[in-house]
């Protein structure tokens, strides 16, 4: 039902089966509001924030949305707080500083690091490489999964880190394609 049947021009607001969606503040809001003679109510969802509000008025002229919008900004945010959990932050593996490093192949360089305590590869040449980051995820033995979040990068391609005797990094396979290590500068 909160799913988007119907697009405003602006992108800005729809309507789902019997619902309204809506984007403010870059929040996405789904309800619906309804009045009878002497009483109007809404309902206001923001699954961002894991957050309902329900108003009631006895009056014609009470207007809903007023309140909605005041308790999603005075009170939803001290609630949001109180019961938002910090993350608990997993201790990277130690074992994945063998890969880090820089890399080359014929396209460019990638880098790979440690960042927010998960294994990431970047790409060197860009303006923000935070932006076409890929998670690297453990599924073997110097083996990972790409995991991205916006369309960069190979998602679900395997990266396999191939290691000499000394275990070292030797090359890394990712695809049909090989990049290989650089000496640090």
């Amino acid at each position: 039902m909160q799913r988007v049947h119907w697009l405003e021009p602006d992108w800005q607001a729809g309507w789902g089966i019997g619902f309204r969606i809506t984007r403010q503040n870059g929040k996405t809001y789904i309800g619906h509001s309804g009045a009878v003679l002497g009483y109007r109510a809404m309902l206001q969802i923001c699954p961002a924030d894991k957050m309902a509000v329900v108003v009631l008025t006895n009056a014609d002229d009470g207007d809903p949305l007023v309140y909605v919008e005041k308790t999603f900004q005075w009170v939803g945010r001290a609630i949001s707080k109180a019961v938002t959990r910090e993350p608990e932050v997993a201790e990277p593996d130690p074992a994945w500083q063998q890969y880090v490093g820089k890399y080359r192949n014929a396209w460019g360089d990638s880098q790979v690091m440690v960042f927010n305590s998960e294994l990431v590869m970047i790409g060197c040449a860009l303006p923000d490489p935070t932006l076409a980051m890929s998670k690297l995820v453990p599924v073997a033995e110097h083996t990972f999964r790409i995991e991205t979040k916006d369309g960069f990068s190979a998602n679900g391609e395997l990266v396999i880190f191939e290691m000499d005797e000394e275990g070292k990094v030797q090359r890394v396979k990712m695809g049909e394609n090989f990049t290989y290590p650089q000496a640090e500068w």
